[in-house]
């Protein structure tokens, strides 16, 4: 898989948030990455195609991150998700991974934090593709 394979979602209701981590993965060498203002919007767009990764801000008008968060693994539990907040409380946290989040960035974030999400995120697929290599190499699935 290359980096312009992966498919990415940026969920926020602050455009100028979005602009940014649009940049900054687009800097890193990932072109496909589409944006959704709201959980409503983000839903809309997973039915009709489904996203490797999706940047997903809790605090948003309509449909919260965590409801949509769960909305979102209900449809496609190999999603990885990474919560954005600006608040980093431990109850956020623990809410957000106990909802199926596969990480946590804090706001205001550097594009150093957005790379360390995404090697991550690499680790966990070339983890994935070995066991189903192994799989089938035993069970001939």
């Amino acid at each position: 898989m290359n980096k312009s394979d992966i498919r990415i979602l940026i969920v926020d209701d602050v455009s100028e948030l979005r602009a940014f981590l649009t940049g900054c993965l687009k800097q890193l060498g990932f072109t496909n990455v589409s944006q959704a203002k709201d959980g409503i919007n983000a839903m809309q767009q997973l039915k009709k195609t489904a996203r490797d990764i999706v940047f997903l801000d809790i605090e948003m008008p309509k449909q919260n991150g965590i409801d949509t968060l769960k909305e979102i693994h209900q449809l496609n539990p190999e999603t990885f998700v990474i919560m954005l907040s600006c608040h980093s409380s431990l109850e956020n946290v623990k809410e957000a991974i106990s909802s199926g989040a596969s990480g946590f960035i804090v706001k205001p974030f550097s594009s150093d934090k957005v790379k360390e999400s995404l090697l991550h995120f690499t680790k966990n697929y070339v983890k994935k593709r070995r066991q189903e290599a192994a799989k089938k190499e035993i069970w001939g699935e």
